[in-house]
């Protein structure tokens, strides 16, 4: 009888025990907090466990998936996302994103223990004025919950002289303006944190023209090298031709917003498009078994380098006064 007894008191224990585990396989992960950030990868990228490439790789997450963004590095050189049940790290020059990137908790959720380099620290207090973060910038004044801190910057708003300043404390974003910090040179510490400025069409447009223009004037100057070699009798090699400038790629939208913008698109569209005309009829003519080129083709691609370098010209009168007037800070 005892011997059954404990038989029947194991079976007992046994079934108990069943759904336990059953419960347990259909468990599902801890749901992803939703930050209304999203990252599209560009290539197959590593995910890694940490935010280096000297962390383990977690899996590798194929191209053009888009993936929830959950957390970022103080500089935004590497973004935390949510993949397959996984959370992980991706480069950031990886990734396209929308919403409010700088926006993310600093150093990510659930971090995993590593060290790295702060960016610029500075001692804040609540005498200073500082603003919570509200639509991807500073918000309402509020009163700073410690006497005095030492925090980290981790993104900057503005331009010139003045910026705003972004930092992480006790799980929330705060702003405050670097005049409170009584800096010698403004502006000098701030190059290594991201910039909130491109949550803005103002910021969007300005990045895209300085890039496109940076893009196109290094194409310019390269097909210009070679057509003047040609036109003082010198040969050149067909083997390294630049390829067509894409040129710029913005929101008609953010356009229509920030309309101060239109002369210097006007004048980035046709610098682009007269430098490719140079690039087309080099490559058109390398493209010929005979290589024979006109006094009329080297005078005609002359001409497209002369109008090139006057609507870049253009741009460098234009572009200047625009980046000194920034909506973020009431300019």
């Amino acid at each position: 009888m005892i011997l059954m007894a404990f038989v029947g008191l194991l079976m007992l224990i046994g079934l108990l025990a069943m759904p336990a585990h059953a419960q347990e396989a259909e468990a599902t992960p801890e749901p992803t907090p939703d930050t209304g950030v999203w990252v599209t990868t560009q290539d197959n990228v590593a995910l890694r466990e940490g935010p280096g490439q000297a962390f383990a790789r977690v899996t590798v997450v194929p191209s053009e998936t888009t993936l929830p963004a959950i957390g970022r590095t103080a500089t935004g050189e590497w973004i935390q996302v949510y993949y397959d049940g996984k959370t992980g790290w991706i480069a950031a020059f990886l990734l396209i994103w929308s919403g409010d990137l700088v926006g993310l908790p600093a150093d990510g959720i659930n971090p995993v223990p590593f060290v790295r380099r702060l960016g610029p620290v500075f001692t804040v207090n609540n005498t200073m004025v500082i603003h919570n973060q509200e639509n991807f910038g500073p918000g309402v004044r509020v009163d700073f919950p410690a006497e005095s801190a030492r925090v980290e910057i981790t993104a900057r708003l503005g331009a010139g002289d003045s910026y705003w300043l972004q930092f992480w404390y006790s799980g929330a974003y705060y702003w405050l303006g670097d005049w409170n910090l009584h800096l010698d040179v403004r502006g000098s510490y701030f190059d290594d944190v991201p910039d909130a400025s491109y949550v803005y069409p103002f910021g969007r447009l300005y990045g895209k023209i300085q890039a496109a223009y940076d893009e196109s004037i290094r194409s310019y100057y390269r097909i210009r090298d070679l057509w003047n070699s040609l036109a003082t009798g010198q040969s050149i090699s067909c083997n390294n031709l630049p390829g067509a400038i894409i040129g710029l790629e913005y929101s008609q939208a953010d356009l229509d917003a920030e309309a101060v913008f239109i002369p210097a698109v006007r004048a980035l569209e046709a610098a682009t498009s007269s430098t490719n005309s140079a690039i087309d009829r080099l490559a058109t003519a390398c493209a010929d078994t005979n290589r024979f080129l006109t006094t009329d083709t080297v005078n005609a691609a002359l001409t497209d380098l002369t109008d090139a370098r006057r609507s870049f010209d253009l741009l460098g009168v234009l572009l200047p006064p625009i980046a000194n007037r920034d909506p973020a800070l009431g300019g």
